[in-house]
């Protein structure tokens, strides 16, 4: 199954949704830019695409 992640990236926190390919909306929330919360994301979506972090 394939999935699109979108990403909504602000200050401080970014807004998350993950579709499938019939569209339906699998998740949606909020992400604060954390350590533990950069850890779940990385392994909800991981089995879905490449993770990469960036620093700036």
């Amino acid at each position: 199954m394939k999935h699109v992640v979108a990403l909504d990236v602000s200050m401080g926190k970014s807004i998350i949704v993950i579709y499938n390919t019939n569209r339906p909306c699998e998740y949606e929330g909020e992400l604060h830019h954390t350590r533990p919360s950069e850890e779940v994301l990385k392994e909800n979506i991981t089995p879905i695409i490449r993770f990469r972090r960036t620093n700036t």
